[in-house]
């Protein structure tokens, strides 16, 4: 048995990150996993400023 965890009490903080260049990099770092296509599809709403 697992005691509970609270995790709908955890605060979420974003960061927003709108240079193209620095996106890139951070693209750079996912993990295999994730499709050429989904990469694809970030880059581009990241780039269109949506």
């Amino acid at each position: 048995m697992k005691a509970p965890t609270n995790d709908h009490l955890r605060d979420w903080h974003f960061i927003v990150i709108t240079d193209p260049t620095v996106v890139q990099r951070l693209i750079q770092k996912f993990p295999p996993k994730v499709s050429p296509e989904r990469v694809d599809f970030i880059y581009e709403v990241v780039e269109s400023g949506g």
